[in-house]
C-alpha cells in the first residue's frame, strides 16, 4: 500500500504530467463552483425580487380598508403557496386565504398606522413564510405572503442537478487534461529515450520529429539538427585524428631516423651537423602544423574575443604584390593587380589585419603552386552589395569537380596536389578567419581550367561587420 502510494504520489505531483492534470482540474472545478455561487444569487435575488414586487403590489394598491375589501372581496386566492389576510379596523378577518400562520397576527398588532413591514416566518420546520405587513391610516391591517418552501425545493433541485454535473466534468477534465498532457509530453519522451540511446552507444538515434505539439516538433527538429551537427563534428574529429597522425607519423620517422644515424659512431661532425639542421626543419614544420591547427580551433569557437580593426584593402593588396612578385617571377608567372572601387581603391574591411594578410598568402601561396609556367595569377578587390570582395584568380589547371565540396577540409588534398609540400590546412585556416569575422570563403573552378577564390568581408563600419555569420549572398 506504501508502494503503491508513493507511485501514485509521484505520477500525481512530482512529474510534470501530474502537475498540469492536477491544475487543470482544480481550475475547472473552480470555474464551475464560480459559476454555480453566480447563478445561484442570480436565481435566489430573481425569485425574491418576484416574491417581493408581487406582496408589494397586494399591500400597496389601496389606501384604505373599504377600497381594499372592494377590491379583494371577489377575488379567488385560493392558491397553496399564498397567503392573505384583510383586517377591519375593528380587528376582525374580513378576507382570509391560505393556511393559519402562527405569529401573523402578533405582527399586525405590533404594527403602527401608516406602518408597513416586510418579515419571514418560520411556521414549521418544512414551512416559511415571506410577508408584507401594512396598516391603513384608518386601524385596518392587509398582509399577503408566499410559502417560498417550493422555491427552496426547486433551488435544491437545481443544486442536486448542478452538483451531479461538477462531477461529470470533474471525470471529463481529468480524462481530458490527461490525454492533452499526455500527448505534448509524448515528445519530451521520446528525446529523453533518443538521449539514452545515444548514451548507449547509438549515436545514429534521432527523435521523431512528426509530434502531435508543434512546440514539441520544434524543440525535436531543433534537438536533431544539434545531433547532426555533433555527429559531423564526431566524424570530422575521427578524420582529423586520422590525418593529423598521417601527417605527423613521416616526419617524426624522419626525425628518428636523423637522430639514430646522428648517434652512429662512424657519422662525421659534418653529417651530424647536416643531420641536426634536418631535424630542426622538420621540428619547425611540425610546429607550424600544430600552431595552425591550434590557431583554426580558436577561430572557430572564440569569434566574438577577436581583435578588429579598419584594413586598408588597397594598401594591403599592395604589400601582397610586393612580397609575391619575386617568386611570381622565379616561378615564369604573371601577377597582376585587378579591380578596386569606383574611385580606384577598394573600400577598407574589418577584420584583424595579420590575419587577413595570412589568408591572403595561402591564397597566393596555392595560386602559384598550382600555376604552370606561363601561366598568371590576379590579386584584386572590388565592393559588392555593401560588402568587399578580395579575390585571387590563376590560370592553372582547376579543382576536379568531385573535390569542390571538401577542399575547405582540414588535412584535405586533392589528387592532384598530393605531390606538393603542404598540409591541406592552408583552405581551412582562410575559412575559418574569414568566417569569424562575418565573411565567406567561395572557390569556382570551371571545367575548361582555372580557379577564382573569393573573400568576401563586411565593410568596416557596416552594420554587419560586428557579428560573425555566414549568411552573405554570392558574388
Amino acid at each position: 500500500m506504501t508502494r503503491a502510494w508513493r507511485r501514485l504520489k509521484k505520477a500525481l505531483f512530482r512529474t510534470l504530467q501530474g502537475r498540469l492534470v492536477i491544475s487543470y482540474v482544480v481550475l475547472s472545478v473552480a470555474v464551475h463552483l464560480l459559476v454555480f455561487h453566480v447563478l445561484g444569487v442570480a436565481m435566489r435575488g430573481s425569485l425574491e425580487q418576484g416574491i417581493q414586487r408581487f406582496m408589494d403590489e397586494m399591500v400597496e394598491r389601496d389606501a384604505s380598508f373599504e377600497q381594499a375589501q372592494k377590491r379583494y372581496a371577489d377575488g379567488d386566492y385560493a392558491v397553496n403557496r399564498f397567503y392573505f389576510r384583510l383586517v377591519d379596523p375593528g380587528g376582525a378577518v374580513a378576507l382570509a386565504e391560505g393556511p393559519s400562520i402562527a405569529g401573523s397576527e402578533a405582527l399586525r398588532e405590533a404594527l403602527r398606522p401608516g406602518e408597513r413591514r416586510a418579515d419571514t416566518l418560520e411556521a414549521s420546520p418544512s414551512t416559511t413564510l415571506r410577508v408584507v405587513s401594512r396598516r391603513y391610516d384608518d386601524g385596518a391591517v392587509i398582509q399577503a405572503g408566499v410559502l417560498i418552501d417550493q422555491d427552496r425545493a426547486l433551488f435544491r433541485e437545481f443544486a442536486r442537478h448542478w452538483w451531479m454535473g461538477f462531477v461529470f466534468l470533474a471525470v471529463i477534465a481529468a480524462g481530458l487534461s490527461w490525454w492533452m498532457v499526455r500527448s505534448a509530453m509524448a515528445g519530451v519522451k521520446e528525446v529523453t529515450r533518443t538521449a539514452e540511446e545515444i548514451l548507449e552507444g547509438k549515436l545514429v538515434a534521432r527523435v521523431p520529429e512528426r509530434q502531435q505539439v508543434a512546440e514539441v516538433q520544434e524543440l525535436t527538429g531543433t534537438i536533431n539538427r544539434m545531433l547532426d551537427k555533433i555527429d559531423l563534428l564526431i566524424t570530422d574529429l575521427k578524420f582529423v585524428t586520422v590525418d593529423v597522425a598521417h601527417d605527423l607519423r613521416s616526419p617524426l620517422t624522419r626525425i628518428r631516423g636523423s637522430a639514430e644515424v646522428a648517434l652512429r659512431a662512424e657519422a662525421s661532425a659534418e653529417t651530424q651537423q647536416h643531420l641536426a639542421v634536418r631535424v630542426i626543419e622538420e621540428t619547425t614544420r611540425l610546429e607550424a602544423l600544430v600552431e595552425t591547427m591550434l590557431e583554426i580551433v580558436r577561430l572557430d569557437s572564440a569569434a566574438d574575443a577577436l581583435p578588429r580593426e579598419p584594413v586598408d584593402t588597397g594598401a594591403l593588396l599592395a604589400e601582397m604584390m610586393d612580397l609575391y612578385a619575386e617568386a611570381a617571377e622565379g616561378h615564369g608567372i604573371a601577377l597582376r593587380l585587378a579591380g578596386g572601387g569606383a574611385d580606384g581603391e577598394p573600400p577598407p574591411v574589418e577584420m584583424e589585419r595579420t590575419m587577413l594578410q595570412r589568408t591572403l598568402a595561402n591564397l597566393l601561396d596555392n595560386a602559384l603552386k598550382f600555376t604552370p609556367q606561363g601561366g598568371s595569377v590576379e590579386l584584386g578587390a572590388a565592393p559588392v552589395d555593401g560588402d568587399v570582395v578580395l579575390f585571387v584568380r590563376d590560370t592553372g589547371p582547376g579543382i576536379p569537380a568531385e573535390d569542390l565540396p571538401r577542399i575547405f577540409e582540414r588535412f584535405y588534398r586533392a589528387d592532384g596536389s598530393r605531390r606538393s609540400p603542404g598540409h591541406g590546412l592552408g583552405l581551412s585556416y582562410a575559412k575559418s578567419a574569414v568566417s569569424a569575422y562575418g565573411g565567406r570563403v567561395d572557390i569556382t573552378s570551371p571545367p575548361r581550367g582555372g580557379t577564382r577564390v573569393e573573400v568576401r568581408l563586411p565593410r568596416a563600419g557596416s552594420p554587419s561587420s560586428g557579428s560573425p555569420s555566414s549568411e552573405f549572398p554570392r558574388a
